[in-house]
């Protein structure tokens, strides 16, 4: 074999060779702090991970839900269930290698996870409302303060600045940008700039003291917010307000059901039906439902509006606007198709080689 045919099956070996320690080095990836566990295939001894969408931070995160992990520790012996606080980025993350048993997320990451993963929902959030009312579904809300006569309905947010909560927010993002569709307006090319807050709580106050000309957040922010004396709902104008029985928030856009609590594969039939049966039986005065300002949990709602609305946005007009993740996408733990462009090319390279030396 001549020195040209054994360079091209050497470099074809070390190309293979590259892209499997890519892959490891992946796959081994030590997670960020709020996910430390270990990536086994079933539940650890009685401890049971409960993976939360922090959308107001980790901190909070905590406060709202530590009081759930005892409730269900309480009723679902003998089984530890430790809250898992996870920043919009890291839930598809802390599925994919498998470091928490359930997950606690809005609709848009459930219907995800579900498409990838698997998952399987035992619960939707029932949620508490003002003057004692509770509903199980919920929408988004587009504002501007109260002042800006110059806006008052969605044509008129042509050229102007407007503020969403995170790329991947359902309620404080995408569902705005699905009503937006209907009516024909492309936020890339209409608004003057697009930015994201954070936290819904970031929008209101950027809305309030002029930063940006209008907002969006998730219906039940801005009474919230009013009722613990951090704004003044006067103060704020609500654009395309709609009106629902039985619905007493400010409203934008179509209503759709509320967060929901998923098992992952990870955990077996009965194991979930003992956590589904606890979180029905919460009651709107236990601790766990007082600090998450939850009513309790009802039986799973049909989540294929929430499907449809993401379907809308998975064009390719859209897919800069919500993080680029589409339903269709496979698994990213199968790294096969993860990195085909390597494999491809360690393929050609090999054949290549082959081939010179049958030429020969």
């Amino acid at each position: 074999m001549n020195k040209p045919m054994y360079m091209s099956l050497v470099w074809g070996m070390m190309l293979l060779i590259s892209m499997q320690s890519v892959v490891l080095a992946e796959e081994k990836k030590p997670p960020t702090e709020s996910m430390q566990a270990s990536p086994t295939t079933a539940p650890e001894a009685n401890v049971l991970k409960v993976g939360i969408l922090a959308k107001l931070g980790t901190e909070e995160g905590m406060k709202m839900w530590t009081a759930l992990g005892e409730y269900l520790t309480k009723k679902v012996p003998p089984y530890t269930f430790e809250i898992v606080p996870l920043a919009f980025s890291e839930i598809h993350l802390a599925v994919r290698r498998r470091t928490v048993d359930f997950i606690l997320t809005n609709p848009k990451f459930y219907i995800e996870l579900e498409s990838l993963y698997g998952l399987g929902r035992i619960a939707t959030l029932n949620n508490k409302l003002t003057q004692g009312r509770t509903h199980s579904m919920f929408g988004g809300v587009v504002f501007t303060k109260s002042s800006r006569n110059d806006i008052r309905n969605y044509q008129d947010l042509k050229s102007k600045s407007f503020m969403a909560v995170d790329k991947l927010s359902f309620g404080g993002w995408q569902v705005a940008l699905c009503e937006l569709r209907h009516y024909q307006i492309d936020p890339s090319k209409y608004f003057s700039n697009i930015s994201f807050g954070g936290t819904h709580e970031a929008v209101v106050y950027a809305v309030r003291d002029g930063t940006v000309d209008a907002g969006t957040v998730r219906t039940d922010t801005l009474e919230r917010m009013a009722a613990e004396g951090k704004i003044k709902l006067e103060d704020f104008f609500i654009l395309n307000a709609r009106q629902y029985d039985n619905f007493p928030l400010f409203l934008s856009t179509e209503l759709y059901p509320e967060w929901s609590f998923a098992r992952t594969q990870r955990v077996s039939d009965k194991l979930a039906t003992q956590v589904s049966i606890a979180l029905m039986q919460l009651t709107p005065d236990e601790p766990a439902a007082i600090v998450s300002k939850s009513a309790g949990w009802v039986v799973p709602h049909n989540y294929q509006k929430v499907e449809e609305c993401l379907k809308e946005l998975s064009s390719e007009n859209d897919s800069h606007l919500i993080g680029g993740i589409k339903l269709n996408n496979l698994a990213p733990d199968n790294v096969i198709l993860s990195y085909w462009c390597w494999i491809v090319l360690a393929l050609l390279v090999f054949i290549l080689g082959i081939m010179i030396i049958m030429r020969d």
